[in-house]
């Protein structure tokens, strides 16, 4: 049901027609919960998680201009 009503914000409501996205930017989740070195660590209960990093091989450094060369990458 949440998936329906987000999609309802898209919808013109004089014309009943699904807005253009064109100025929006789809992220896939994926690319933000993908842990591909499958490392685990212990962490004592006083201890802080470590910080992870995580690169898309696909962008390589000289191609990432300011940080949003996958977003840009994958605007309409």
């Amino acid at each position: 049901m949440q998936r329906i009503k987000h999609t309802l914000i898209f919808i013109n409501e004089q014309t009943y027609q699904f807005e253009s996205m064109y100025g929006m930017v789809h992220i896939d989740e994926k690319w933000l919960n993908e842990n591909i070195d499958e490392r685990t660590f212990l962490i004592l209960p006083d201890e802080e998680l470590p910080e992870r990093h995580r690169r898309s091989k696909a962008i390589r450094p000289q191609d990432d201009v300011s940080g949003l060369g996958f977003a840009v990458s994958s605007e309409r």
